[in-house]
């Protein structure tokens, strides 16, 4: 009887020994998890909760320009600044001179009057749109005789002076900004290029299709998070647009990006 239940004790004290033994394991474990997550090594963050840490972002790009005619587009997102094409041919600022203004009026208003869709405009797409806008405000026909022509443009001078100088502030600032982009490309795009290369981001092209009846062109791409630049040209007969057109894409993101005459940091030909 006492044998027996000596048995029984000692089975007890091995199953207690066996059980301190792997709470002391776990125990030691659970320090050592703690101490590497003060010290930071090995200890790999979690993402907050609800976030993919592999999710990505979507960029519907849409191209809207009055010139679409035989376009060909070519725009790709870069994780890094790109060195803008260099100007061959700078552009120059319309004239705000009275008599010289009176001029253009004349040629445009009755010597050689043109539509906008001419592939290549003879005093250039700027001039036109100052010209057409002048020409709405004021209101009217253009002259069909000689006789008033003058009278009509002094009077047009006034509607379309203002326009001019509002264009050739537009493309002084353009060209600030090209000027900026330049600067920057040659400060840092080494910079970005490697941490691009660290955060595994890539050049990504995006297709672009034909939408609202041939007036726009349209595509979507995904891409990982991070800063991006939408870079690329929109060639038109004697016209070139070029963009860089900087966005930040966060995980899950749904962003709509229009490039158009106002974001340009570039536009050479006849314009």
């Amino acid at each position: 009887m006492v044998s027996s239940d000596l048995r029984k004790l000692g089975s007890s004290l091995a199953a207690l020994s066996i059980a301190l033994t792997i709470a002391t394991t776990l125990s030691n474990y659970a320090g050592a998890a703690q101490n590497q997550n003060e010290t930071g090594n090995n200890v790999e963050a979690l993402p907050p909760d609800g976030v993919d840490p592999q999710a990505k972002g979507w960029v519907k790009l849409r191209i809207s320009v009055p010139q679409m005619k035989d376009r060909v587009d070519k725009i790709t997102f870069y994780p890094y600044s790109t060195k803008p094409p260099k100007v061959k041919v700078p552009t120059q600022p319309l004239p705000e001179e009275d008599k010289q203004i009176k001029q253009m009026l004349i040629s445009s208003g009755y010597l050689s009057r043109q539509s906008l869709t001419k592939p290549y405009p003879d005093i250039g797409w700027r001039w036109h749109y100052a010209y057409r806008n002048a020409q709405k405000r004021a209101g009217g026909d253009e002259p069909k005789v000689v006789a008033g022509l003058y009278r009509w443009a002094d009077n047009m001078l006034k509607y379309v002076k203002p326009e001019v100088e509002r264009i050739n502030k537009i493309e002084e600032a353009r060209n600030d900004r090209y000027l900026k982009a330049v600067e920057e490309y040659e400060d840092s795009h080494k910079d970005e290029e490697m941490e691009a290369l660290r955060l595994g981001l890539e050049p990504t092209p995006i297709t672009l299709q034909s939408a609202n009846k041939g007036t726009a062109m349209e595509g979507v791409v995904s891409l990982k998070p991070g800063e991006w630049y939408a870079t690329g040209q929109h060639k038109t007969p004697g016209l070139t647009y070029y963009w860089q057109e900087k966005i930040k894409v966060n995980p899950g993101d749904r962003l709509t990006l229009v490039l158009n005459d106002a974001n340009s940091m570039l536009i050479t030909g006849g314009w």
